[in-house]
């Protein structure tokens, strides 16, 4: 396998972006929770206090919460993505990636990490990232508009073949 080699700084917007598909998109099931469930559950008990006539302010305050909260927690999610990155210079600094035959590894200014195949539970390409995830919290995101697209095909290539099933195309 050839050694690919790349730096990438990512911006705000694309901190943001991937920690809203971590939470929203990676699992089908929190973006249908979020915004159905959520709301209608609000409904449901807006509907209930009003019937059985036990309304109060309290009531009322839970159930508008939950209709308004589903929908609205994305972006207020995206909201705190952008302000962690502010906040957080190790976010902001350029990385080197280099991905060798059995592992990723990115060096900055800051230090450097080393992530063997064998440790990324699942790999998610979407139209803008590539998104690898070791463990429950930690990931790396690749910008695939600011790698390349000649550097994104070799990127694909190698996470298809090293990763196969846990390999999750969103695009």
């Amino acid at each position: 396998m050839e050694t690919i080699k790349f730096k990438q700084r990512l911006t705000e917007s694309d901190y943001s972006d991937l920690l809203v598909f971590t939470v929203f998109e990676k699992k089908k099931f929190n973006k249908i929770f979020l915004l159905f469930i959520t709301p209608a559950l609000g409904i449901l008990f807006l509907l209930f206090f009003l019937i059985i006539e036990e309304a109060d302010a309290f009531s009322i305050g839970i159930s508008i919460f939950l209709i308004v909260f589903g929908p609205f927690f994305r972006f207020f999610y995206a909201s705190i993505g952008k302000k962690t990155y502010r906040k957080s210079p190790l976010l902001q600094v350029e990385s080197e990636i280099v991905f060798l035959e059995d592992k990723i590894e990115a060096f900055s200014e800051r230090g450097s990490s080393k992530y063997f195949f064998s440790e990324v539970t699942s790999v998610y390409e979407t139209k803008k990232f590539f998104i690898l995830y070791i463990g429950m919290a930690h990931f790396i995101g690749i910008n695939k508009q600011s790698v390349g697209e000649t550097l994104s095909l070799q990127i694909q290539s190698i996470l298809k073949s090293q990763m196969k099933k846990l390999y999750i195309d969103r695009t």
